[in-house]
């Protein structure tokens, strides 16, 4: 019904029985016929039969024929979907690999940049600057190609690499970038090594060393087992040189044997990746290619076509076999025919007695129920539907349309209150009724039901209610939390963000008006890092990237754009948030202003550096000691007088430094003066 009187009286039980024994009346004419087939009617059911059957063969036997013909092409096209998907996977994972070394690789060769080649790495990996991970070795080569040290230390009279494909270009030309050697011997960690190398030179271009890692093509190997790949596939790591790096399959042999495969490198000049059908001497297979962005690399994933053609005739089996047993099945089917228009009675009989149930269903669903015939008359409804609407609805309200039950509610509901426009309510009420989408009615008592009207087939209307009161109730509450929670961000005076992993901003608060000077609702859907200094991009994204569900929050400093091109130093404090609506991770942060702070620090770090300055090139000897006696600070002419470092004064007691300090009174009589925070000098 469109509208609801929850005062209504209490549901008739006679009413109720009615409205379900109205509608089996209604129903029992195609219930009741119990007339059995004649002979001439069996005759002509199964002519019909066998003219289907005929068809039904015919139709299996040339769908079989196309099925085992397209049986091959099918499995073909999984194949390489299948071989598509992994190498997408496992390029990434190849990406992931060789770019985290490479990371490390820049990191010791700007540690080498700044010690002027002093540097030790093993002192970077014990001390944690650098982590080995995939690395089997970390070394550094000297300007003339000798390996000088690796993580294990330094090594005397290293091994002349000069000659190495992966040395010998760095130590040529000083445009070389990033180097990966083909699969060799190491002499040190004496393992299969795919090599990584990078020039180190200065500011002049200079050449200050070569920095190399080791990565074992066991490594890949073992990762690319973990994806469980069908039976007769396989995955391998090729160079654009044609030779093979890394596999999944009797990897030691194919190293020792220098695999090569030249049909991938010819395919990838022509299209960086692919579908490619290789032919070795050893098999046949489907196999898709990617030419890694960035690396002289290509990885390839592929199945043998023989388990292919295995599964491929055991499906074809399996359709001859289901064609026989279907012509069977037809057979069966003619011979029960008989026995089947006996049954006809007993199954006419046990659905009219579910056809019953299905009423009586129907009178117990939570639901209001009525069902309206093409005419718009009521002809069924269930014992919901009087509870909701006892004034109305009863079986006097059989065989009424649904207009005049409206109007009846609406007699009714007037005198109570006559102020109301009941025209305009009947009219949304009849619209929305016939609209075909769900609507919301409030009641008279403030409550809510929602209303729908559901066509059927043959004409006839099925209109419900559903008490949606909570909800509404619910809905109130949660827009009054929402409120709170905007009131609440926008009085912090920090800026509320939230970005999905691409840095698309899905929420920021006001307070990024006053602050930056943009209007909130314009950066919606925009990317975080228009907001920050180009220059100050890679350490935000690399901060974002670093975010983890269950790792501590992350800090970073950088410079913010307001629209007229005025930078602001802010404090960017980035976390894990919780996953979106399609169910991905998002970020959430503050942006706090530290414009201020940041060049008071740097005002402070610049009158420390005139201190310095004014001390050490002072003709006195100076000495500058804390309220415990230790030595924080010791001036050039002091050290030179002396003959002492700075290592063997600074944190030193005072009177280990000098024999004969000065009178403990001078000292007192200053640090009074001075406040009980001043250091003694």
């Amino acid at each position: 019904m469109a509208m609801t009187d929850s005062r209504s009286p209490a549901p008739d039980r006679e009413a109720t029985a009615l409205s379900v024994e109205y509608a089996q009346r209604f129903l029992a004419p195609a219930l009741n016929d119990t007339n059995s087939l004649g002979l001439w009617a069996l005759v002509r059911e199964l002519r019909l039969v066998l003219l289907i059957a005929v068809l039904m063969i015919s139709t299996i036997a040339f769908g079989t024929k196309k099925l085992i013909d397209s049986g091959h092409l099918e499995a073909h096209e999984t194949a390489f979907r299948d071989a598509e998907g992994l190498t997408a996977i496992v390029s990434e994972h190849v990406q992931r690999t060789f770019a985290n070394v490479e990371e490390r690789l820049r990191y010791v060769a700007r540690e080498v940049r700044r010690d002027s080649g002093g540097v030790s790495v093993r002192a970077l990996v014990e001390e944690g600057a650098v982590s080995l991970g995939q690395v089997v070795m970390l070394g550094l080569i000297d300007e003339r190609g000798r390996l000088v040290q690796t993580h294990e230390g330094p090594i005397a009279d290293g091994p002349d690499l000069s000659a190495r494909g992966h040395i010998a270009p760095h130590l040529r030309s000083p445009d070389t970038g990033l180097l990966i050697s083909q699969p060799i011997i190491g002499q040190i960690s004496g393992k299969w090594s795919v090599f990584i190398s990078r020039a180190v030179r200065d500011a002049d271009g200079r050449l200050l060393g070569i920095v190399v890692a080791a990565v074992d093509p066991a490594y890949f190997a073992e990762s690319w087992r973990s994806l469980k790949l069908a039976p007769g596939g396989h995955i391998e790591l090729v160079g654009t040189d044609g030779l093979l790096r890394a596999r999944s399959y009797a990897l030691e042999a194919a190293l020792s044997a220098a695999t090569r495969a030249p049909d991938l490198v010819d395919a990838e000049q022509s299209a960086s990746s692919g579908r490619l059908r290789r032919d070795t001497s050893d098999r046949q297979s489907l196999s898709y290619y990617h030419r890694l962005d960035g690396l002289p690399l290509i990885v390839s994933v592929g199945f043998d076509l023989g388990p292919i053609n295995g599964s491929v005739a055991a499906h074809q089996s399996r359709y001859v076999a289901g064609a026989i047993a279907l012509s069977v099945l037809l057979g069966i089917t003619l011979m029960l025919l008989g026995q089947r228009t006996l049954a006809t009675n007993a199954e006419r009989a046990r659905a009219s007695s579910t056809t019953r149930l299905l009423l009586e269903a129907i009178d117990t669903l939570p639901v209001s129920f009525g069902l309206f015939d093409r005419d718009d008359r009521l002809i069924l409804y269930n014992r919901r539907s009087v509870e909701l609407n006892g004034a109305i609805v009863g079986p006097h309200a059989l065989g009424r349309t649904f207009t005049e039950l409206l109007d009846d509610l609406i007699e009714q509901e007037r005198a109570k209150r006559p102020d109301h426009d009941w025209a305009a309510t009947r009219q949304l009420l009849i619209e929305g009724s016939h609209a075909g989408e769900p609507y919301d009615s409030p009641a008279p008592d403030g409550s809510w039901q929602r209303n729908f009207g559901v066509g059927m087939g043959s004409g006839e209307r099925v209109r419900m209610q559903l008490d949606i009161t909570p909800l509404k109730r619910r809905e109130g509450e949660l827009q009054a939390s929402r409120r709170r929670y905007e009131n609440l961000v926008n009085s912090l005076a920090d800026v509320v963000f939230s970005c999905g992993r691409s840095g698309d901003i899905t929420y920021i608060s006001a307070r990024v008006t006053r602050f930056l000077g943009y209007p909130a609702d314009s950066l919606h859907g925009r990317d975080i890092l228009t907001l920050i200094h180009e220059q100050d991009h890679d350490k935000v994204r690399r901060a974002m990237r670093s975010v983890h569900p269950r790792g501590a929050p992350l800090t970073v400093v950088c410079r913010a754009v307001r629209p007229d091109g005025a930078a602001r130093f802010v404090e960017i404090r980035l976390g894990a948030g919780e996953s979106g609506d399609a169910g991905n991770s998002v970020i959430s942060g503050v942006i706090r202003d530290i414009h201020k702070q940041h060049h008071l620090v740097l005002q402070l770090r610049n009158e420390m550096s005139r201190l310095s300055s004014i001390v050490h090139s002072s003709g006195a000897l100076i000495l500058l000691v804390d309220r415990d006696g230790r030595v924080t600070m010791a001036n050039s002419g002091f050290l030179a007088l002396t003959g002492l470092s700075h290592e063997d004064v600074v944190g030193q007691p005072l009177d280990l430094v000098i024999p004969c300090p000065p009178d403990i009174r001078v000292v007192e009589t200053f640090a009074t003066a001075d406040g009980a925070r001043a250091g003694r000098v």
